[in-house]
């Protein structure tokens, strides 16, 4: 796996428009291949940056990791989540961040954003589905991957169309107390529903993220590396 470099964003919003995430960027731009990564709640960068090795042994990606937007008592996150669920103007504001993240990633690789894939581990899964979703973000993404996550509830923006024949990887552990497993084969469900082609991964442990989770990644990023499209296999 080839260094690292940062992509510092601006903190503060340009205009209207939010400001994009801090990027830390690794493996070759001129690979093709790109994917984002989002960290879950609590968690930074290092979560996955840490643990390359278990993602991408071979070196085949451009892995970009994207800092959470928001930082609150308990760390960093993507939105806020109180007892009515996720605030709906924070998941609106992480999703334009993440919208133009995914902008940068592609010019960083030389590809299509059409071409990058989006993915994230609990909260940082949700952020991502609920951007591949959002009918008011960009071009979607090639493919998505929710671990340990769930499918945000925002009402009249998520657009199914969106997903229509993408690859989805969507992993769960067994033991997991932090996010029912039920969340994880929720959101396979409802994604298989709208189209997508599902590959859903049981593992068992818990929820923090580890090689448990990390191996049905490493797996599924290979074979679409080797132009093999992952075989379906819904929840």
């Amino acid at each position: 796996m080839e260094g690292a470099f940062g992509v510092r964003a601006d903190p503060l919003s340009l205009g209207s428009e939010p400001a994009v995430p801090d990027l830390i960027v690794h493996g070759p731009p001129s690979s093709g291949r790109a994917v984002l990564l989002l960290p879950g709640f609590g968690d930074t960068s290092a979560v996955f940056t840490d643990r390359l090795d278990l993602i991408d042994p071979d070196g085949q990606w451009m892995v970009a990791v994207a800092e959470p937007v928001t930082r609150g008592p308990e760390g960093p996150m993507w939105y806020v989540v109180d007892e009515h669920g996720p605030d709906p103007e924070g998941v609106a504001s992480a999703t334009a961040a993440i919208d133009r993240a995914l902008d940068e990633v592609a010019r960083l690789a030389e590809i299509a954003r059409t071409d990058v894939v989006i993915g994230g581990h609990s909260q940082g899964g949700a952020a991502a589905l609920a951007t591949l979703l959002d009918p008011t973000c960009g071009p979607p993404p090639a493919a998505a991957v929710v671990l340990a996550g769930y499918l945000p509830h925002r009402e009249g923006l998520l657009d199914g169309t969106r997903v229509d024949a993408r690859p989805v990887l969507a992993g769960h552990a067994t033991r997991d107390r932090a996010g029912e497993i039920v969340r994880g084969r929720s959101a396979g469900r409802g994604l298989g529903r709208w189209g997508a082609d599902v590959t859903w991964r049981e593992v068992d442990g818990g929820h923090r993220l580890g090689p448990h989770l990390l191996a049905p990644l490493r797996d599924w990023l290979a074979d679409l590396a080797a132009g093999r499209r992952p075989e379906p296999s819904p929840p």
